[in-house]
């Protein structure tokens, strides 16, 4: 009886806690997951695990470091983009995807009603073409809790001459 609740105990403990169960099924975060589901809902901290990514800014394209945004909110807006700037986004970890938010009020409160998924899991390298006459758009990641740990992007045209 002892043991069989300390197993119990410590099993169920350490994997609510997203410990790692040491199985060949667990995710590249380390969060035991049953055969054949993904699993990357559990909140912890990105902020480390993506200091130092930059977005590359050149003529006419934006390579977009997808998961900067967890670790400073500064990375989580772009500006001065003209119709047919290219958005290109990219992660190296799976897991995430990019959702166009219908505005930023949805984007701010995570809201994924009237959301459309552009790219999934395998979307990295992801091109989108900023659109003609848009003000601003808005992207987010809806896998877990990752659009309110940070992984969003407002992107605003150019507002100049």
């Amino acid at each position: 009886l002892g043991l069989g609740l300390g197993l119990g105990l410590g099993l169920g403990l350490g994997l609510g806690l997203g410990l790692k169960s040491g199985g060949d099924d667990d995710d590249a975060h380390g969060a035991a997951t049953p055969t054949g589901m993904a699993h990357h809902g559990h909140d912890h901290d990105h902020s480390t695990d993506h200091a130092g990514e930059e977005h590359i800014i050149d003529e006419g394209q934006t390579t977009v470091a997808w998961t900067a945004g967890f670790a400073e909110e500064a990375k989580r807006t772009l500006g001065g983009f003209h119709a047919g700037d290219k958005l290109v986004f990219t992660w190296d970890e799976c897991c995430h995807n990019v959702v166009l938010m219908p505005d930023k009020a949805a984007m701010d409160a995570c809201d994924f009603t009237n959301a459309q998924v552009l790219a999934g899991e395998d979307g990295s390298g992801y091109s989108y073409s900023f659109p003609e006459g848009a003000s601003a758009v808005y992207f987010s990641c809806n896998i877990g809790l990752h659009c309110q740990n940070g992984q969003v992007l407002a992107v605003a045209a150019h507002t100049g001459a």
